[in-house]
């Protein structure tokens, strides 16, 4: 099995701190814009849940890309883009089923997490540890699962904002 950034919603803040050490170690800057990972707030439970992109096992975002920018990882079933050939196009967020795929420049080209190549920056930032970089059980993933399914209208509410 494969290794998952796994979120612990009952330890989140909403700090912030995993989005801004994302943007610095991507973009050299300190800002939620430029993040591959989103602190979403789900205010009717008073929770905070930090988003990134759920790695599908058959990413629906990959075969829509016109380019082939999008790739999956055989071995660790990461999920990339290669920033170089896409052309901002936007077909993969629309495909994206938790919508976290977002443009990053005024071209539209998209970025995604891609767990930074197996050193998540923001598990490393995250004070409060609602971040892990760990293995999870089927049970797990099954409630991943469930929760993914409603967090793409939260993201869009988000981007929105």
């Amino acid at each position: 099995m494969a290794k998952v950034i796994h979120f612990r919603p009952d330890k989140c803040t909403s700090c912030k701190r995993c989005e801004t050490a994302c943007s610095h170690k991507y973009f050299n800057v300190f800002t939620s814009f430029y993040s591959k990972i989103k602190c979403v707030a789900f205010d009717e439970e008073h929770l905070y849940y930090p988003a990134t992109c759920f790695q599908c096992d058959n990413p629906p975002c990959l075969p829509v890309c016109p380019t082939e920018a999008i790739t999956k990882d055989p071995e660790t079933g990461i999920v990339r883009i290669d920033e170089e050939k896409c052309t901002g196009c936007g077909a993969c967020m629309e495909e994206c089923p938790v919508k976290h795929i977002f443009p990053y420049d005024e071209f539209g080209h998209a970025i995604k997490c891609d767990y930074c190549n197996g050193n998540p920056e923001c598990v490393l930032f995250c004070r409060d540890r609602a971040i892990e970089w760990r293995e999870i059980t089927p049970e797990e993933k099954t409630e991943r699962e469930k929760l993914f399914q409603n967090l793409g209208d939260k993201l869009r509410e988000v981007k929105e904002l």
